[in-house]
């Protein structure tokens, strides 16, 4: 009867491991996908804020010359 206990005790406990550990890798993963993803939309947004700064910086020296000729 002793044994029993002790046997589901440390059943108990090895599942609880083994539960924390994929239950942290899943999270890991999952934030390592949320990570990249953020990446990528950062990127992206620099990116078009170049774009728009570049068309921007075209439009004014037009304006200046438009101006002085």
């Amino acid at each position: 009867m002793e044994n029993s206990i002790w046997l589901m005790l440390l059943t108990g406990l090895l599942a609880l491991g083994i539960g924390v550990f994929v239950g942290r890798k899943m999270l890991s993963k999952s934030f390592d996908s949320k990570e990249q993803e953020a990446e990528e939309k950062a990127a992206l947004i620099l990116k078009n804020a170049e774009i728009q700064a570049e068309s921007i910086k075209k439009d004014r020296m037009l304006e200046a010359k438009e101006k002085y000729l």
